[in-house]
Order: structure tokens, then C-alpha cells, then sequence
């Protein structure tokens, strides 16, 4: 069962650092939510989407940098029933397409709820916290 929600950040990661909205998507449910918050304690989120055809718009976004490389870290799950929450761990590296170029390193938790459709798990709302950031030559 944890392996099926650690799958969805696999999944969440992959298609990002691939730039395959399809993957990407395929972590959600179909009315999935996707928020940030940077800093990590803002009250509202910097960018806010909800369902599949905005959630596809988000590994295009990433096309704006040369190379990403998201690492998942630790996990841990509470499920219930057809309901489960999460939270994640990873570091997000972000090479620029600049010369010489930089690397901006997000240090994130991903705070989940999850739902299971169809005996199928999928991310029904994903909370982005970005601790801190630094940036790298």
C-alpha cells in the first residue's frame, strides 16, 4: 500500500524531470490540486492548480531550465480506508540555461492527501512547502 503512494511521487518527479505531462499527471486523480507555498509558511499559496488539464501545463514550465533532477527523501503515510495522507521529502535541483550556469537547489516537503478511485491511488491535493532554497555555481 505505501509503495503504491510513494509510486505517485515517482511518477510526480519523473514526468517533471522528463517533461512528460502525461506521467506527471498520472499521479493525480482527475480533479487532483497542486499548490506551492514559498516560503513555506506563506498563508496562500504562489501558484494554485486544480485538475488534470492544469496540472499538464506544469512540466512545460520546468522547460525554462536546462536540467531538473528531483530526489526524493524520506516518506511516511497514514492511510484510511480509501483515504490516506503523506508527506515527502525532496531536494529539487534546477540547472539554468545560463553560462556559466547555476543551480538552484529547493529543499521541499510535500504535503499530500490521497485518494484511492477505482482500486487505483492517486494525489488528491499536493501541498508544495518550500523550506529554503540556495543557489549553487
Amino acid at each position: 500500500m505505501t509503495a503504491d503512494l510513494h509510486d505517485l511521487s515517482a511518477r510526480y518527479a519523473s514526468g517533471a524531470d522528463r517533461r512528460d505531462a502525461a506521467l506527471f499527471v498520472s499521479a493525480f486523480v482527475p480533479d487532483g490540486r497542486l499548490r506551492r507555498y514559498e516560503p513555506a509558511d506563506a498563508p496562500e499559496p504562489s501558484s494554485d492548480r486544480r485538475g488534470h488539464d492544469a496540472l499538464a501545463e506544469v512540466p512545460g514550465l520546468l522547460a525554462r531550465y536546462a536540467r531538473t533532477f528531483h530526489l526524493l527523501g524520506q516518506a511516511r503515510y497514514d492511510v484510511d480506508g480509501d483515504h490516506a495522507t503523506g508527506e515527502v521529502y525532496c531536494l529539487a535541483h534546477h540547472l539554468t540555461a545560463d553560462d556559466p550556469p547555476l543551480l538552484h537547489v529547493m529543499h521541499i516537503r510535500y504535503v499530500d492527501r490521497y485518494r484511492c478511485v477505482g482500486g487505483r491511488w492517486g494525489i488528491e491535493d499536493r501541498r508544495v512547502l518550500v523550506d529554503w532554497t540556495e543557489d549553487r555555481p
